[in-house]
């Protein structure tokens, strides 16, 4: 059905508009310096690094399952 691609479109365009913003945002990041400095080491920030980036990968792999299951 053309509506069903179109919304698959749309779906798939916000979930990457938003991977892109995540990405923006991290490459002018003041964030682990920040989080240094609050509590006196760099491994709160290397986990919550971990944390976005299996977010991220979360994001990106749901997206996969979805096209996938409506292209069926």
């Amino acid at each position: 059905n053309r509506f069903d691609r179109v919304a698959r479109v749309r779906a798939h365009d916000d979930s990457f508009y938003i991977l892109r913003l995540f990405r923006r945002a991290g490459g002018v990041s003041f964030m682990p310096g920040a989080i240094a400095d609050l509590t006196g080491s760099y491994a709160p920030a290397y986990i919550v690094f971990t944390l976005f980036a299996i977010f991220t990968l979360a994001v990106v792999q749901s997206t996969y399952r979805l096209e996938r299951r409506s292209a069926v």
